[in-house]
């Protein structure tokens, strides 16, 4: 968070990669605080080993607006629709979890 704020100005986006089985969203919170006050938007990883309530997490208590990977989050269509809204973006659930081509498996 600290590098954020000296480095601000070259700064577009802080991302937060962390490991997410073993910690909580909500104890990046006071981190996350720093870097959203210094103006940057967020992204977390999320998603990728545990459920869809960490992402819902990422969102809800640290201000997430981009998710890095998510592939729990076909897991929720209230969070895909959670995600869109936040991010501004439409996000796709192609509902194939096992890599390939959309409607493939």
């Amino acid at each position: 968070a600290a590098f954020a704020e000296n480095w601000r100005q070259h700064l577009v986006d802080f991302d937060l990669a962390d490991a997410e089985e073993m910690f909580p969203a909500s104890a990046f919170k006071p981190a996350v605080d720093r870097v959203h006050r210094a103006g940057l938007p967020l992204t977390v990883h999320s998603g990728e080993n545990v459920g869809a309530d960490h992402i819902r997490s990422s969102i809800e208590q640290l201000g997430a607006r981009r998710i890095g990977h998510g592939v729990s989050l076909i897991d929720d269509a209230d969070l895909v629709a959670l995600l869109q809204a936040v991010s501004g973006r439409r996000t796709q659930r192609d509902g194939n979890r096992r890599g390939g081509k959309s409607g493939e498996g």
